[in-house]
C-alpha cells in the first residue's frame, strides 16, 4: 500500500498504473501517466474479501470525492456481488464517497439464491476478466501536459485508450464478428460516444443472441362479425346543428357546427364557435405497444410512468370488439409479452410485469411488432413505440459487400445507413449494449461502425412500406435519441418528445384518439363576413381544441386558416365521438355600412367556411359550415344650425360633438365628430360601439355665440340627461342631434379715466361725466352718459349683426379708443363689427386728466405757547368701501400747512381725484410722530377734522398735576407667540390727550404730569382707550384710585442719594417730635390725604415698616391730622425760616414729552433736622386692561363634484379623503361619503 506523502522537488511525477480490460499482450499492464503536483495524496485500495482477482488502487487528494467503480473481482463459488463497504458504510457502484485518508473499500457478497430471476440478464459482472474496471478519476488527477493517452505494451506497441474511460479501443470491440474477420486496429482512437453506457450495464455484452423473432404468434381473439362501415357524408351546413345538443350518431358520421353569440355587456362584438364532431368508425384496428425496458428506464421513474400511461392507453381503446392490442418489450433482447387481444386485464398484467434491465435493441422491438401485425387481418395496423434513448444493438449485416455498399460517412467515420433492404439484415445481434456505435472494420483508411439508430430507422421504414402506422414517443431522450425516433414515425404516425414523465398519459391518449378517427387530415378555411373582423388585440386570443396546431388569422384577407388534423379529443371521457373546436371574437367595422341586411335586419358574420378532410374510409371529403347572422347596434350624430330667429341655415361653420363612453378595453373613451353645417351636417351610421352601457354626448369648443339644444331620437334632453343607453345587441339604432341657435350681439362701452400724472398743471378741471353716441345698422342710434348710476360700463344688447360706430362727445381730455384687445388709438370714435365669432364686442374709451391732483392740510393751535412741539401729518384717502389708504409717508407740518402733489415721488398712482365709480375721493390727515404713530403733543388735546387738525393747550400748574398709570396683562397667549404692539390713548374728558405704544415685554406706561384742571378750573376726567388688535379680545379697563408702590424707609437722604430714582412722594418729620412733612408730586385733595398716608403704611408692611412710618401710624391712630404738606413738580420751602442752615426743601421735577419723568432734583437741607425718610411711588389712578388671545377664525367649506353621469359606470369610490393644507403642510383631513353629500366644512380655522 502506498502511504500518504508529500512529493519533493519543484515538480515530481508519479506514474499511477491501472490494470486494463483486454491487455495488449498477455500479462502486460497498460498504464496512464498522471503528473502529480506537490499536493499530499491518499490511497484507496480494494479488498475482494474471499473473491479472486485484483483491482488497482486509486490515488487522490485529501477530501476528494471519487466514484466507486463496478465490481472487478471474481465472486466466490455460490456468491454474487452485493455492494461495496467502507468504514462501516455501504456504497453502491457509481456512488460517490469522500476520501479523508488512506482507506480500504471491501467487496460484500451474497448467495446466488438471493438474486431474483430476471427476463433479460447479460453476462454477469463476475464473468469479467480480473481487473476490467473503469475507475473515474477526480478532477485534480487528470493527466497533465506531456502525458499521452496510450500505454506501452510488452512489445513496445502503444495501446490506445478511449478518452475518459481508461479502456483500450480493443476492449470495446466484439470478440467475434460474424460479418467480418477484420479486427479493430488497436492504434485507432475510439469514436465519440462509444462508452456512453446509457443503460448502466455492469459490463459490455456483445453476445450475438437476443434478437430472435417469433413469427408464429397469432391474435389471441378474432374480431368476429364486425361489419365494415361505409363513409358517412358530412351534415350539410344548412341543417345548423346546435353545439352541445346535436351529435353524430352513426360511426363515421361527421357534423359541422357554427354559431355567433353576443358577449355579456358587450355590443357589436360576438364570440364565434366553429366545431367539428365525428363518431369513430367500426373498422378494425390492431395496435402493438412496443415498450423499451432497457436499464435506463429505471431512471427518474420512467418505467412506472410508462406502465401507467400504457394502461391508460388500453383503457382508452378497450373494451372494444373492433380493436386489439399486443405488448412487445425490448432491452438487449425482444419479448412478446402479450399477443393481440381485447382483454384489458391480460394486457395490463403484461404491462405491469415489465422490468427494466439491459441494453436497447430497438430494431428487434419493431421487427417483432411487424411479425405480429403480419398475422393480423385488421383494417388498420399500428405500432406505438416508447423508448428513452438511443439504440445500443441492431441486427448484423452479414454480407460485407452489401454492408459496405450501404455505408454513409457521418463527417468523421463510415457508419451503416438507413437504405438497406430488409433482406440485408441477418438474425444475429451486434453491439455491446453501451453505445449507438459498434466498431466493424477499417474501410478506405477510415473506421467503419454499425449505427444502431440507422438500423432502427430502416426497420420502421419496412413497417411503413407494409402499411403500418408507426407512432414514436421519446421519453427524456437526448438530441440523438429524439432524432432517431422522429425519423422512425411512418404514415399517419407521429413523433412526440416528452421531457416530463407526467406528460406520457396525454400523449398516449392522443395517439389512441387517432386510431379509428372519423376525421383525419382536416383543414379549415373560415373567411369573415363583409363588415366583420377579428380585432387585432384579439388575434392572440383565438382558441383551438386541441391547442396545437394553432389557427392563423390573415388580417388582410380577414380569413382564418386552421389544420386540426385528426379528431382525437373525446366530447367527454370514454366517448367515441371526437371533436375539434375553434373560438374567436369578431366585431363590426365600417364595411358593414355598405352591406344590405336581411328582412330581420341581420348580417352574416362569416363567408362560407369550408373543411377538407379524409374520412374513416380514406376518402377525401369537403364540408360547409353554417353561417351565423347577427344584428349590430349603430348610431348617428346630426348637427343643425339656426339663426337667432330659429330658421335653419347652412353657413360654412364647423362644430365638434363628443360622445363619451366605454371604448377599447372598457376604458372611458371620447369620440369626437367634427361636422360642417354647409357640407356635412351629420355623420354616417357609426359602428364603434362595443359596450352595453350609457354614453353621454356634448358639443365642445367656443359655444358662447349659440344657445345649444340636445336631442336623442327626437326627444330634447339637457344636463345629466344628455345620454343614450345601449342595453344589449337588440337595442335599436340611435340618432343624436345637436342644435345651435345663434345669439344676438352685444356691444359694451367702457369708460376709463386715466388719472396718471400729466406733465403740466394747465387746463381746466372737467366735470366727471362723459357723453356717448352709438349708431349702427337699420338706423340704430343710442346716446348715454358714463358713469351711469356709478358704473363706467354700458352694454347694448339684442343687436343685429353689422358695423357700429361708438363716439364720445365730451371734450377737455386727451382721449384714446380701444376695440376689444386691439391696441389703443388716439381719437374719440371707433367702428366695430358684430358677427358670428364676434357677437360680443367691447369698446374702451380712455380719458386722461389734464390737471394733477393735490391736497393741502392745515394745523390750528389753541392757547399754545410760543415753543410748540414738532408734528407730522399722515395723508389718508377714504375709499369707496370706506376703507382707508395711507398716501405716502408722514410729512412735517411747517408754518401750520402741508401739501401733497401727484407729482411727488411715489404718489403718482395713489393720490387720485376719482374712485372707480367716478366719485371724488375724500382725503383726511392724521397727526402722527415722525415714524407714523398716532401722536398728541404733550399738554395739548387733539381734534382731527378732515384736512385740519386742532391742538388745544392745557396750561399745567406744577402744583396742580395728577398721574395716570396703565398696566397691560396678556392672557392665553400660545407658547412661542409674542404679543403684538399696542397703542394706548389717554383720553381727557373723552378727547385724545396723549398716546403711547407698548412693545412686549413692556407692559406698563405712566403719565406723571397730567393737568388736574382745565383752563376754566374744571376737574379733568382721565380714561384709557386701547386701539384694537387682531386675534385678541380687549378687556374693559379696570380703574383703581390712589395706588402706592415701591415704599422705602431710610434713616437719612441727601439730594443725590435716593433709593428710588424718581420718587413720587417723601414722608419725613422734624426732629424733637416735630410735625410730619409730606411731599407729593401729584395733587392730593386734603380730604384724601390721611387715606393716602394710611395706604403708604399698608404698602410698607411687613417688609419695610420702619421709621418714620411707625411713628406716623401711631400718630394717625391717635387721630392726628396735621401735616406740613407740599405738592407739585417745583417746590422751594423753608420749614424753619429762623434757622438758616436747616429746614430748606428744594424739589425740581422735569418731564419728557410723553409724560414720563426726565430728571428729579430733591434736596433736604440739614441732615440733623429730619427724622428718617419714607420714599415711594404714587399714581393718582391706575388703569388695567387684560387682553385675552382669541384668534379670529374662518370656515372653509369643501364640496366634491362628480362628472360621471351619476356613476353610470360604477367607478365612483365609496369615500374620498379631503386634506387641508396650510402653507403646504397638512393640518386636517376628513373622509366624506355620499351620506355627507360629498361635502365638509373645516371650521374655526
Amino acid at each position: 500500500m502506498i502511504k500518504k506523502r508529500k512529493n519533493k522537488g519543484i515538480m515530481s511525477r508519479i506514474m499511477v498504473l491501472f490494470l486494463m480490460l483486454g491487455l495488449i499482450l498477455p500479462g502486460a499492464v497498460p498504464v496512464v501517466a498522471a503528473e502529480i503536483s506537490e499536493t499530499p495524496l491518499v490511497e484507496v485500495s480494494f479488498d475482494p474479501q474471499g473473491g479472486t482477482g485484483t483491482m488497482d488502487s486509486v490515488f487522490c487528494s485529501l477530501m476528494t470525492n471519487i466514484t466507486l467503480p463496478e465490481n472487478g473481482f471474481m465472486a466466490p463459488e455460490g456468491k454474487t456481488f452485493k455492494i461495496w463497504e467502507n468504514e462501516g458504510k455501504e456504497y453502491a457502484p457509481n456512488e460517490e464517497v469522500q476520501i479523508r485518508s488512506d482507506t480500504v473499500v471491501k467487496a460484500v457478497w451474497k448467495d446466488v439464491s438471493e438474486v431474483s430471476e430476471e427476463s433479460d440478464v447479460g453476462p454477469s459482472a463476475e464473468a469479467e476478466p480480473a481487473g476490467s474496471v473503469d475507475v473515474e478519476l477526480p478532477q485534480t488527477e487528470l493527466p497533465e501536459e506531456g502525458v499521452g493517452n496510450s500505454a506501452e505494451g510488452a512489445d513496445g506497441s502503444q495501446a490506445e485508450v478511449s478518452e475518459g474511460s481508461g479502456l483500450p479501443a480493443s476492449s470495446e470491440m466484439s470478440n467475434s464478428e460474424s460479418a467480418s474477420s477484420e479486427k479493430p486496429d488497436p492504434g485507432e482512437a475510439e469514436k465519440a460516444g462509444l462508452d456512453d453506457n446509457p443503460d448502466h450495464l455492469l459490463a459490455p455484452d456483445d453476445s450475438p443472441y437476443g434478437g430472435e423473432i417469433d413469427y408464429g404468434i397469432f391474435p389471441v381473439v378474432s374480431f368476429g362479425g364486425v361489419r365494415m362501415m361505409r363513409s358517412m357524408n358530412t351534415m350539410a351546413a344548412n341543417n345548423s346543428p346546435v353545439i352541445g345538443t346535436d351529435h353524430p350518431t352513426q360511426p363515421g358520421e361527421v357534423m359541422l357546427f357554427k354559431e355567433a353569440k353576443p358577449i355579456a355587456g358587450i355590443v357589436n362584438t360576438w364570440e364565434v364557435t366553429l366545431r367539428i364532431e365525428g363518431k369513430d368508425t367500426r373498422e378494425t384496428s390492431d395496435v402493438v405497444l412496443v415498450i423499451d425496458r432497457s436499464g435506463s428506464m429505471n431512471d427518474q421513474g420512467r418505467m412506472a410512468a410508462a406502465q401507467q400511461a400504457a394502461n391508460a392507453f388500453v383503457d382508452e381503446l378497450l373494451p372494444s370488439d373492433t380493436t386489439r392490442i399486443a405488448v412487445v418489450s425490448f432491452s438487449g433482447d425482444v419479448t412478446t409479452n402479450q399477443g393481440l387481444t381485447n382483454d384489458a386485464t391480460t394486457l395490463k398484467s403484461a404491462i405491469n410485469g415489465l422490468n427494466a434491465n439491459g441494453g436497447t435493441f430497438t430494431q428487434a422491438g419493431v421487427k417483432q411488432a411487424e411479425a405480429l401485425l403480419a398475422n393480423s387481418t385488421a383494417d388498420h395496423k399500428h405500432i406505438v413505440l416508447l423508448s428513452d434513448g438511443v439504440p445500443t444493438y441492431s441486427y448484423e449485416i452479414p454480407d460485407s459487400t452489401v454492408r459496405r455498399d450501404g455505408y454513409v460517412h457521418d463527417g468523421s467515420d463510415y457508419v451503416t445507413g438507413t437504405g438497406y433492404a430488409s433482406s440485408a439484415y441477418g438474425t444475429s445481434r451486434v453491439g455491446n449494449g453501451s453505445s449507438i456505435y459498434y466498431y466493424i472494420e477499417r474501410y478506405l483508411f477510415e473506421r467503419a461502425y454499425y449505427n444502431h439508430g440507422n438500423s432502427a430507422i430502416a426497420e420502421a421504414g419496412f413497417a411503413g412500406v407494409a402499411g403500418y402506422n408507426v407512432y414514436t414517443i421519446g421519453l427524456q431522450t437526448g438530441g440523438t435519441g429524439s432524432d432517431v425516433l422522429s425519423r422512425m414515425k411512418q404514415n399517419d404516425g407521429t413523433f412526440t418528445e416528452v421531457s416530463d414523465v407526467s406528460q406520457l398519459d396525454p400523449v398516449f391518449q392522443a395517439i389512441a384518439g387517432q386510431i379509428g378517427a372519423a376525421v383525419k387530415e382536416a383543414a379549415v378555411t373560415d373567411p369573415m363576413g363583409a363588415g366583420f373582423q377579428i380585432p387585432a388585440a384579439n388575434v392572440s386570443g383565438i382558441i383551438t381544441v386541441p391547442a396545437s396546431p394553432p389557427a392563423t388569422y390573415n388580417a388582410t384577407t380577414k380569413s382564418i386558416s386552421w389544420n386540426p388534423g385528426t379528431l382525437t379529443t373525446p366530447i367527454e371521457p370514454g366517448s367515441d365521438i371526437k371533436y375539434a373546436e375553434l373560438k374567436y371574437t369578431i366585431e363590426i367595422n365600417d364595411d358593414i355600412l355598405a352591406q344590405t341586411p336581411d328582412v330581420n335586419g341581420e348580417y352574416p358574420t362569416n363567408g362560407s367556411a369550408q373543411i377538407q378532410y379524409t374520412d374513416a374510409g380514406g376518402n377525401q371529403q369537403t364540408g360547409t359550415f353554417p353561417v351565423p347572422k347577427v344584428n349590430p347596434v349603430l348610431y348617428k350624430v346630426v348637427k343643425e344650425l339656426q339663426d337667432k330667429d330659429g330658421t335653419v341655415i347652412t353657413a360654412d361653420r364647423s362644430f365638434t360633438v363628443q360622445v363619451t363612453g366605454p371604448g377599447a378595453g372598457g376604458a372611458a373613451t371620447v369620440r369626437s365628430f367634427t361636422l360642417n353645417t354647409n357640407t356635412e351636417s351629420s355623420t354616417k351610421l357609426m359602428t364603434d360601439l362595443r359596450y352595453a352601457s350609457t354614453y353621454t354626448f356634448e358639443e365642445t369648443g367656443n359655444l358662447s355665440d349659440y344657445d345649444v339644444s340636445y336631442y336623442v331620437d327626437g326627444v330634447a334632453v339637457s344636463g345629466a340627461d344628455r345620454k343614450f343607453t345601449i342595453t344589449d345587441g337588440n337595442t335599436a339604432d340611435v340618432e343624436v342631434k345637436v342644435v345651435n341657435k345663434e345669439k344676438p350681439g352685444t356691444l359694451t362701452i367702457t369708460k376709463v379715466l386715466d388719472q396718471s400724472v400729466v406733465s403740466a398743471k394747465s387746463g381746466t378741471r372737467a366735470a366727471v361725466s362723459f357723453s356717448f353716441s352709438v349708431t349702427g345698422p337699420n338706423s340704430y342710434n343710442r346716446t348715454f352718459d358714463l358713469p351711469d348710476n356709478g358704473s363706467w360700463t354700458k352694454t347694448l344688447t339684442n343687436l343685429v349683426k353689422g358695423t357700429y360706430t361708438v363716439t364720445e362727445t365730451t371734450t377737455g381730455y386727451t382721449t384714446s379708443v380701444q376695440v376689444n384687445e386691439n391696441p389703443s388709438v388716439s381719437g374719440n370714435s371707433a367702428d366695430v363689427t358684430i358677427d358670428i365669432g364676434a357677437l360680443n364686442q367691447t369698446v374702451t374709451v380712455t380719458n386722461k386728466q389734464t390737471e394733477n391732483m393735490s391736497v393741502t392740510a392745515t394745523k390750528t393751535w389753541v392757547n399754545a405757547p410760543t415753543d410748540k412741539p414738532d408734528i407730522w401729518f399722515q395723508l389718508i384717502r377714504i375709499n369707496s368701501d370706506n376703507s382707508e389708504t395711507k398716501i405716502g409717508s408722514p410729512k412735517a407740518v411747517i408754518s401750520n400747512t402741508v401739501s401733497w402733489n401727484q407729482t411727488d415721488v411715489g404718489l403718482g398712482e395713489s393720490l387720485l381725484r376719482y374712485d372707480e365709480n367716478g366719485n371724488e375721493y375724500i382725503y383726511k390727515v392724521q397727526e402722527v410722530d415722525a415714524d407714523g404713530n398716532d401722536f398728541v403733543p404733550g399738554g395739548f388735546s387733539k381734534i382731527e377734522d378732515g384736512l385740519n387738525v386742532k391742538n388745544s393747550f392745557y396750561e399745567t400748574n406744577p402744583a396742580d398735576i395728577t398721574s395716570l398709570r396703565f398696566e397691560k396683562t396678556w392672557a392665553g397667549v400660545p407658547e412661542g407667540m409674542t404679543p403684538p404692539d399696542i397703542t394706548v390713548q389717554v383720553m381727557a374728558n373723552n378727547e385724545v390727550y396723549a398716546t403711547a405704544t407698548l412693545r412686549y415685554p413692556d407692559t406698563v406706561v405712566e403719565w406723571k404730569n397730567l393737568p388736574l384742571h382745565d383752563a376754566d378750573g374744571n376737574l379733568i376726567t382721565y380714561t384709557i382707550n386701547e386701539l384694537g388688535i387682531n386675534d385678541f379680545d380687549e378687556g374693559t379697563p379696570v380703574y383703581t384710585e390712589s395706588v402706592i408702590e415701591n415704599v422705602y424707609c431710610e434713616p437719612s437722604q441727601n439730594q443725590t442719594d435716593w433709593s428710588l430714582q424718581n420718587p413720587a412722594f417723601i414722608i419725613t418729620r422734624l426732629t424733637k417730635n416735630g410735625p410730619f412733612v409730606v411731599w407729593t408730586l401729584n395733587h392730593i385733595p386734603q380730604a384724601e390725604r390721611v387715606a393716602m398716608l394710611q395706604n403708604v403704611i399698608a404698602a410698607s408692611q411687613p417688609d419695610n415698616f420702619k421709621q418714620p412710618l411707625k411713628d406716623l401710624g401711631q400718630y394717625l391712630d391717635g387721630g392726628g391730622d396735621y401735616f406740613v404738606w407740599l405738592e407739585g413738580a417745583n417746590v422751594s420751602r423753608d420749614i424753619l425760616p429762623n434757622d438758616q442752615s436747616a429746614g430748606q426743601i428744594t424739589i425740581n421735577i422735569t418731564f419728557n414729552t410723553d409724560g414720563t419723568v426726565n430728571a428729579s432734583t430733591i434736596h433736604y437741607q440739614g441732615e440733623n433736622t429730619w427724622t428718617h425718610f419714607a420714599v415711594g411711588g404714587y399714581s393718582s389712578k391706575l388703569a388695567k386692561i387684560t387682553n385675552t388671545y382669541n384668534q379670529e377664525t374662518i370656515d372653509i367649506p369643501v364640496t366634491k363634484t362628480w362628472e360621471d353621469n351619476n356613476d353610470q359606470d360604477g367607478m365612483r369610490p365609496a369615500s374620498i379623503t379631503i386634506r387641508l393644507l396650510k402653507n403646504g403642510t397638512e393640518i386636517a383631513s376628513k373622509i366624506v361619503t355620499e351620506a355627507d353629500g360629498w361635502a365638509w366644512s373645516f371650521t374655526d380655522l
